[in-house]
C-alpha cells in the first residue's frame, strides 16, 4: 500500500540570513581551489588539458577557471546561461553577447566542507554531481547537490548561495537529488537512489515550506526522468537495474485538491492518484 508518508514543514527561516557573507564575483582566478581537489598526477585525467576549438557548426568557450568540472546547465528569460560547477560548488554564468564568463564564489559551500573535514579530521575534497538546475520567476538559481543530498538556491539579485539539506526519512538507505524543475511555486526533485520523486512547496502558509514525496510503487528501483504534461500530471519512469521498470502517471491536480480538504492523520494513499504502465518484456533496463 502507497501512502504519502510524513509531510515534512521546513521553516522558512531554514537558509538562514543571505545578508550574513558576502559572495565574491570571480572573473578569473587562475588554477585555484579546484585543480587542487585533485593530486597532481590525476590533473589532465579529470580536468582535461585541451583549449577551445571552433568550427563552422560549434563554438567552444575556455571557462576562466580551470577544472571547475562544469555539468547542470539552464538558460534565464534574458537569454544569460547559468552552469553549476562541480568540482568548486559555484555558479557561473556566460553572458552570450559580451563573451564573458562570470563565476560566483559560493562561500556557504566552503563553510560547509571545512567543517566536514573539521569532523572526520582530514581533507575532504570539495566537489559533487549536479544534474539539475533550473531558472526560478522569483530571480533565482536552483541546482542539485547530489553527493551532499542538498538543493542550492542562488540569487541574481543578492548574488548569494542558500542551502537545503534534502530530506533523507528514515526507512531510506540513501538519496540522491538527481534532476530538478521549478514549476511555478514549487520545485520537483526525482530521487535517483531514494527511489522517490520529491515534491517542495513554496507557497508558504504562515513560516513553513511543505515537500512530500512520491514512492516508487516498484521496491529496491531507481527513480529517475520526471516531465509534466499540459494538464500538470507529473509523469516518471522508475525501473531495477538489468530487469524491468514502470512509466508513471501521478495526477498532481486531485492530489492537491484532496489534500488540502483531507482530514485524516496519516495522508492521503496514493494509489488513488497514480496510474502504471509496465515496461515491455523485452525492454531491459
Amino acid at each position: 500500500m502507497l501512502a504519502s508518508g510524513v509531510t515534512i514543514a521546513i521553516p522558512a527561516d531554514f537558509f538562514g540570513d543571505p545578508n550574513e557573507v558576502d559572495t565574491q564575483i570571480i572573473v578569473d582566478v587562475g588554477s585555484g581551489i579546484p585543480l587542487d581537489n585533485y593530486p597532481p598526477d590525476q590533473q589532465d585525467q579529470y580536468c582535461g588539458i585541451g583549449e577551445a576549438i571552433s568550427n563552422r557548426y560549434v563554438k567552444e568557450y575556455k571557462i576562466p577557471t580551470a577544472c571547475t568540472q562544469p555539468l547542470a546547465i539552464t538558460t534565464d528569460p534574458h537569454g544569460t546561461v547559468w552552469f553549476a560547477q562541480t568540482n568548486s560548488g559555484n555558479l557561473a554564468k556566460f553572458d552570450p553577447p559580451t563573451e564573458k564568463f562570470t563565476e560566483f564564489d559560493n562561500p556557504v559551500w566552503d563553510d560547509y566542507f571545512q567543517a566536514l573535514s573539521e569532523s572526520v579530521g582530514e581533507k575532504i575534497p570539495a566537489r559533487s554531481m549536479m544534474w539539475g538546475i533550473d531558472y526560478s520567476s522569483d530571480g533565482s538559481i536552483w541546482y542539485t547537490d547530489g553527493y551532499h543530498d542538498a538543493l542550492w538556491k542562488f540569487s541574481i539579485s543578492d548574488e548569494s548561495y542558500d542551502r537545503l539539506q534534502y530530506p533523507n526519512p528514515e526507512d531510506t538507505e540513501g538519496v540522491f537529488p538527481q534532476k530538478l524543475t521549478v514549476d511555478g511555486s514549487r520545485i520537483i526533485v526525482n530521487d535517483l537512489l531514494g527511489s522517490r520523486i520529491s515534491f517542495f512547496e513554496f507557497a508558504q502558509v504562515g513560516q513553513e515550506i511543505r515537500t512530500f514525496a512520491i514512492p516508487s510503487p516498484l521496491e529496491n528501483s531507481i527513480t529517475s526522468g520526471f516531465a509534466m504534461d499540459s494538464e500538470d500530471n507529473v509523469w516518471y519512469t522508475t525501473w531495477i537495474p538489468d530487469e524491468t521498470g514502470i512509466l508513471v502517471k501521478f495526477d498532481y491536480p486531485s492530489y492537491e485538491v484532496e489534500q488540502a480538504t483531507s482530514m485524516g492523520p496519516q495522508g492521503l494513499l496514493l494509489q488513488e492518484f497514480i496510474e502504471f504502465y509496465q515496461f515491455p518484456p523485452e525492454m531491459n533496463t
